[in-house]
C-alpha cells in the first residue's frame, strides 16, 4: 500500500509524457521562488526552463511533425536564454523570452487538441489538463517580463515588495502571472502600461474560461466512458 502512495506514484508520473512535463513545470514554479535573492535565481530559472523545453518536446515526440516544429522553437529559445546569462544583451533577452512564450503557446495548443480528441479520461489526460493551466501561467509570465524589459515602469511594485530586485525579474513576473491567472489579485504588483493591463485582463479571462472548458471536457469524457462500461457490463 505504501508503494502506491510513494515511489510508485513518482515513478508512474515520470513515465507519463505529460506527467513528466507537469513535474518539471511544478519544480520550475516553486524552487526558484524559494531561493534567496541573488543572481543565481536567474540562472536557476533558466536551467529549469531548459528542462521544461526538453520535457515539452518529449510530450509531443509521438508526432514527428509536431516534434520538429517544437524543436525549431525550443532550441533557439534555450540558446538565447543561456546567452543572456553569459553576456547580457537586451535584444537577445527579449527575443529569447518571446520564443519561450511562443513555445509555451504551441505546446499548450497541442495538448488542448490532444485532450479534445481523447476518448477517455486517465491520469495522463489529467496531467495534460494541469499542464495547460501551468503553461498559460508561464506563457503570460514571459509576456509580462518582455513588457517590463521594454518599459521599466510598465508594472508597479509595492514599496515593501522584496521581489522587486532586478536579478529576480523572471520569478516576480511568473509570480504575478499566476496571481492574475487565478484572479487572486493581492495588489502587491499592478499593471500600469496599456500592454500590461491588456495582458492581465486577457490572462484572467483565459484562466476562468480554461477551467470551465477543461473540467467540462473531463467530466463529459468520464460520464461517457462510465455509461459505455455500464452498457457493456
Amino acid at each position: 500500500m505504501s508503494e502506491l502512495t510513494g515511489s510508485y506514484i513518482i515513478r508512474e508520473t515520470l513515465r507519463s509524457r505529460f506527467g513528466l512535463l507537469f513535474f518539471t513545470l511544478l519544480l520550475a514554479l516553486v524552487v526558484p521562488a524559494l531561493v534567496p535573492q541573488g543572481s543565481v535565481i536567474s540562472v536557476l530559472f533558466t536551467a529549469f526552463f531548459t528542462a521544461i523545453l526538453f520535457s515539452g518536446l518529449y510530450a509531443v515526440s509521438r508526432e514527428r511533425g509536431h516534434f520538429l516544429i517544437g524543436l525549431s522553437i525550443a532550441a533557439p529559445a534555450a540558446i538565447l536564454n543561456w546567452w543572456s546569462q553569459v553576456s547580457y544583451v537586451l535584444a537577445i533577452d527579449v527575443l529569447g523570452k518571446l520564443l519561450s512564450a511562443l513555445f509555451m503557446a504551441y505546446l499548450a495548443w497541442l495538448i488542448l487538441v490532444h485532450i479534445m480528441r481523447s476518448p477517455r479520461v486517465d491520469m495522463n489526460l489529467v496531467y495534460a489538463s494541469i499542464c495547460i493551466y501551468l503553461l498559460v501561467g508561464f506563457l503570460c509570465g514571459f509576456g509580462f517580463s518582455v513588457i517590463e524589459l521594454l518599459n521599466e515602469s510598465a508594472i508597479n511594485y509595492a514599496a515593501t515588495d522584496v521581489l522587486a530586485g532586478a536579478p529576480a525579474r523572471e520569478v516576480r513576473t511568473i509570480y504575478y502571472s499566476f496571481v492574475t491567472l487565478t484572479t487572486l489579485g493581492y495588489g502587491d504588483i499592478t499593471p500600469v502600461s496599456a500592454p500590461a493591463r491588456v495582458l492581465a485582463m486577457t490572462e484572467a479571462l483565459t484562466g476562468q474560461l480554461m477551467l470551465v472548458v477543461l473540467v467540462a471536457r473531463l467530466v463529459a469524457l468520464h460520464i461517457t466512458h462510465t455509461e459505455i462500461a455500464t452498457e457493456q457490463g
